[in-house]
């Protein structure tokens, strides 16, 4: 079901809802990664479980100018397919077995952090009646090409290929490419739209207090966490709940991302803070789609619970945002994880810097 997307402020229910998130994440999530710094500070990212059988059927559209015939040369001879497609690694016939099936094999490289995979398909070509030529490609075994589970993950093709159909005109041709695989194990498939709900745990040396101030205060937010580009309070409703904006820098060749949200501030009975964000529409911020994209933000927010002992406190920020149009979904994961640590210290280095302040005031 498609997820619906709704613009109502934060409430107590997303209090409620962000709480149990918390305490989920830490039970009944999948662990992504987790670094210790030099001050022993710990930052783990977890994510909801995830199906990681097989992927919805894709396909991939093209017209060119160009036969069928010579199409399916490029596309069908290994010989020459492994100067141009950079893709495939390794790319080989493992064995001919007619004129129109053989099996072959190569690799491809996974994103960093990620095990590479690998493909051992059986390949049929076909040219049918009226001129269009087919290639398929489905998962086969073979005896020459065992699994190597040190070094790959092997990948299950259930049915994927090139349908390479001639123009009615005579003149050029039309390629569709169609995918259907199970990549195994942990690389988030590409679709776009809302993100599994992703939770960042973090224990740190610092009263919950402080990290509240320097996560929720804009003010000096905007000093370290450079992120979040032209952030600001766009209307304050009263002492719990506010909206604001801020934009996101998104990788070369994306189009930047554009946040506006209601945000809620609480501290519960036990100490507990929570900042809460969801998104909203506001008359004085329109979207301007020249510019940026208009993301949305279902729930995210922090839960700063101190530690039993009465030293620091444990951090949790979690994110649920559908970034919209064209970002797969693996380059958004791969960039959190990559910037987890610089998030981290970065998250210390100003905690420590309100902590001067603070002593600074009381003189």
């Amino acid at each position: 079901m498609e997820e619906v997307e709704t613009f109502e402020p934060c409430s107590d229910e997303h209090v409620k809802e962000i709480l149990a998130l918390d305490a989920s994440a830490h039970s009944d999530w999948s662990a992504i990664s987790a670094v210790t710094d030099e001050e022993g500070n710990t930052i783990e990212v977890f994510r909801q479980r995830m199906d990681t059988g097989l992927d919805k059927l894709k396909a991939l559209v093209t017209t060119v100018h160009i036969t069928a015939d010579v199409v399916h040369e490029v596309l069908y001879n290994i010989e020459t397919r492994v100067n141009w497609d950079h893709g495939g690694k390794d790319m080989q016939v493992v064995e001919k077995i007619d004129d129109e099936l053989d099996v072959i094999y190569f690799w491809a490289k996974a994103p960093p952090t990620f095990t590479n995979r690998e493909f051992l398909q059986s390949r049929l070509t076909r040219t049918l009646d009226d001129g269009t030529r087919v290639i398929i490609y489905r998962s086969v075994k073979h005896d020459k090409f065992p699994e190597k589970p040190k070094k790959f993950v092997r990948a299950y093709t259930k049915l994927s290929g090139y349908v390479i159909k001639p123009n009615p005109s005579g003149e050029g041709c039309r390629v569709t490419f169609l995918s259907q695989n199970d990549i195994k194990a942990s690389i988030p498939s590409m679709d776009t739209g809302l993100d599994k709900l992703k939770a960042l745990v973090t224990t740190v040396h610092i009263t919950a207090d402080v990290v509240h101030e320097v996560l929720y205060n804009i003010e000096t937010r905007v000093n370290w966490d450079h992120g979040g580009k032209d952030m600001q309070v766009v209307e304050k409703i009263d002492d719990e709940l506010d909206v604001i904006y801020f934009w996101a820098k998104a990788p070369p060749t994306f189009t930047n991302r554009e946040f506006l949200q209601s945000r809620l501030t609480r501290t519960l009975d036990d100490g507990t803070r929570v900042i809460i964000y969801r998104s909203v529409k506001h008359d004085k911020f329109p979207e301007k789609p020249k510019k940026f994209v208009r993301a949305y933000t279902k729930l995210s927010g922090y839960v700063i619970k101190p530690n039993p002992s009465g030293e620091g406190c444990r951090v949790t920020f979690l994110s649920q945002n559908d970034i919209k149009a064209s970002i797969p979904s693996w380059v958004v994961n791969l960039l959190a994880s990559f910037f987890m640590k610089k998030w981290l210290n970065t998250l210390r280095d100003a905690c420590n810097n309100q902590l001067k302040e603070n002593a600074k005031a009381k003189e």
